[in-house]
């Protein structure tokens, strides 16, 4: 933190690296706050200022908000986002809290315009951006999908391609298991030339195999069991191997070990 003076008055600011924890490195990914007021009893006023580049975004994202009073840390926020380039400013002072509370008295308000990756467009007409209603008009909070509306709606198949009966190896044992390989074929309606083939499997282990929980709450502190699986893949060998692999990844994150005993009645 660096302090000043500036007109009798305290000011004082600090920054952050998004990419790395010690605040060093080039000012790439940044988040940089400034404040003014008295330092004792909590500033009078805060703009925080966050620039960020190749962070997967939105193509185009624009954005003006005034926030409730006492409902958001700043009063004003603004966003302005050209992939791969995002910059945000807040804004929190005694002037800002009035305009908030002259504007946006019983909820926030945001006018908002964004084209997503999928070409995608949204907007928001002065509408709370925390809370939807299907009363409000589409006019004020809606989107429109450009290529839909120029190439069609997206249509999937799922084609069975087998399904066998395998043994799921893992270092306590081997596990009974299904696995079902699929053929999915995405195309637009009015591109069916143009077909993007993905094929996956699903593994279905009706007695689960075990691994231990996360711990991050109260509900999954103790033994956790893997009973099904989907994922990326053209054969059944392949299809184990992800499962064996994503099962032994938990067990090391969480539990220390590849190894694991499961409890009574998780799996066997």
């Amino acid at each position: 933190m660096r302090m000043r003076t500036i007109a009798g008055r305290p000011v004082w600011w600090h920054a952050q690296n998004l990419k790395r924890e010690d605040g060093r490195g080039p000012m790439i990914d940044r988040r940089i706050w400034l404040n003014w007021g008295n330092i004792d009893h909590g500033n009078d006023g805060c703009v925080a200022v966050e620039w960020v580049v190749g962070k997967p975004v939105d193509v185009f994202d624009v954005s003006f908000a005034v926030h409730r009073p006492f409902s958001h840390d700043y009063d004003i926020s603004a966003a302005c986002a050209i992939w791969p380039f995002s910059f945000y400013v807040s804004l929190k002072s005694g002037l800002a809290h009035r305009i908030a509370q002259r504007l946006a008295p019983r909820s926030s308000r945001e006018i908002a315009f964004s084209i997503d990756r999928t070409t995608r467009l949204c907007w928001r007409v002065w509408t709370d951006p925390f809370a939807w209603s299907e009363h409000t008009p589409r006019w004020r909070d809606g989107s429109w999908n450009l290529a839909a509306a120029i190439f069609g709606d997206r249509i999937r198949t799922i084609e069975p391609i087998s399904t066998t009966e395998v043994w799921i190896p893992m270092p306590e044992g081997a596990y009974p298991a299904i696995v079902t390989l699929h053929r999915v074929v995405h195309w637009r309606r009015r591109l069916p030339w143009m077909r993007r083939v993905v094929h996956r499997a699903h593994v279905e282990i009706p007695g689960g195999i075990g691994k231990p929980g996360k711990g991050e709450n109260a509900w999954d502190i103790g033994d956790d069991a893997t009973y099904a699986m989907t994922a990326s893949a053209t054969s059944v060998e392949e299809a184990i191997g992800k499962v064996v692999a994503s099962i032994l990844s938990d067990r090391m994150q969480y539990g220390g070990s590849h190894t694991f005993t499961p409890a009574k009645g998780v799996a066997s």
